[in-house]
C-alpha cells in the first residue's frame, strides 16, 4: 500500500512536473515542462542547474579495454621509429640525379660537381652524404631520410646536407 493512501482509494497521482528518472539528462526537469495554464513553454534551461549525473558507470573492464586500445594505437608510430632506416641500401633503387626532388635539392652523386659552400662551420670540401645527419647505413650507397626509399652515394651531396652529430 502506498503511504498516504486510504484503503479503497486510488494512490495519489504523480504531479505532472515530476521527472520519471532524475538520472537521465535527456528528460525535461520540472522547470522545463510546458505550463498549460499559461499557454506557453518555460524559458530554456539553465545549464548550471542541469543534470549532474554520470552518463556511463565506472566499468573496470571497459577501462582496461580502452587502455589496451590506446596502447596499441600508440605502439604503431613507435614501431615505425624502431624499424625506420633498417632497410638495406642494396635493396633500394639508387637515386637518379634527374629525380624531381633530387633536382630541387641539387643532388649530385659526386660532391665535387655540386655547387657547395661552407655551411655551419664545415668547409664545402668536407660536406658529403657519408657524414650527413640524414644518411643511414654504411657502404658506397646508403639510405637517406630526405629521399625515402632511395639510396644515395656516400660521396654525394645535396643542399639539405647537415653535419652528423658526434
Amino acid at each position: 500500500m502506498v503511504r498516504g493512501a486510504h484503503p479503497g482509494q486510488n494512490p495519489p497521482r504523480t504531479p505532472r512536473t515530476a521527472v520519471a528518472d532524475p538520472g537521465r539528462c535527456d528528460q525535461q526537469s520540472p522547470a522545463r515542462l510546458p505550463n498549460p495554464a499559461a499557454g506557453a513553454v518555460s524559458p530554456k534551461p539553465n545549464p548550471q542547474r542541469g543534470c549532474n549525473v554520470k552518463t556511463k558507470p565506472n566499468n573496470p573492464a571497459r577501462r582496461r579495454a580502452m587502455k589496451l586500445m590506446l596502447g596499441g594505437a600508440m605502439s604503431i608510430p613507435l614501431a615505425s621509429l624502431v624499424t625506420h632506416g633498417t632497410a638495406i641500401a642494396a635493396d633500394m633503387p639508387q637515386l637518379a640525379e634527374s629525380d624531381p626532388l633530387a633536382l630541387s635539392l641539387k643532388y649530385k652523386h659526386d660532391a665535387s660537381q655540386a655547387p657547395r659552400v661552407d655551411k655551419a662551420g664545415t668547409p664545402a670540401a668536407e660536406q658529403v652524404c657519408g657524414n650527413c645527419q640524414f644518411a643511414q647505413g654504411d657502404g658506397e650507397w646508403v639510405g637517406c631520410t630526405i629521399f625515402p626509399g632511395k639510396a644515395v652515394n656516400t660521396n654525394g651531396w645535396c643542399t639539405a646536407w647537415v653535419k652528423r652529430a658526434g
